[in-house]
């Protein structure tokens, strides 16, 4: 007897369920060739790519079309000469999120501390004279502003906009199981 219909009452049901999921954004990077007298090659993917993709190479003349999941295809106006080898790199990081990392960094790593260290953190004013030279300068450095503390702000209104239009669209949509 047994059996695992839905009148049956078990503890553990090996293999009964399973998950498969993928965490991230995918990056990709490899080499291609086109070939003389030839305007275009494409490129097959070893796996899908499930998100939305930018192509970009290190050849400004190289131009992509046929952006699917498994493949895509560079490709050129005018034949080469001789064999064309084009790296290209596959990121799916949108350009919303390298923003708001962008703007993080700078205003935290960069424009605080470069700020600070104009005249110090708190000081308006510095001044040194020798004999009948001296030198003066006057800043509007506070302890609550320094040098770039206008900048930072901007920069904290424009991250905080772009912050919670990232949070709509990239919330998790919660479930239970009962």
């Amino acid at each position: 007897m047994g059996g695992y219909g839905v009148y049956e009452n078990r503890d553990y049901i090996p293999a009964y369920f399973e998950f498969d999921y993928t965490a991230g954004f995918d990056e990709r990077a490899g080499s291609a060739t086109i070939l003389s007298g030839q305007t275009e090659t494409t490129i097959t993917l070893d796996s899908r790519v499930l998100l939305p993709y930018l192509i970009s190479t290190d050849q400004a003349t190289v131009k992509t079309k046929k952006r699917g999941n498994d493949s895509f295809t560079l490709y050129v106006d005018s034949a080469p000469q001789q064999d064309l080898v084009i790296s290209w790199e596959l990121d799916t990081l949108p350009a919303d999120l390298k923003q708001a990392i962008a703007i993080k960094s700078a205003t935290l790593l960069l424009l605080h501390v470069a700020g600070d260290l104009i005249l110090g953190a708190g000081i308006a004013s510095q001044s040194l004279g020798v004999d009948s030279l001296s030198v003066s300068v006057g800043t509007t450095s506070s302890a609550m502003y320094s040098g770039y503390s206008a900048r930072a702000e901007s920069l904290d209104k424009q991250y905080k906009l772009l912050l919670s239009g990232l949070r709509s669209q990239y919330r998790v949509t919660q479930f239970g199981v009962i």
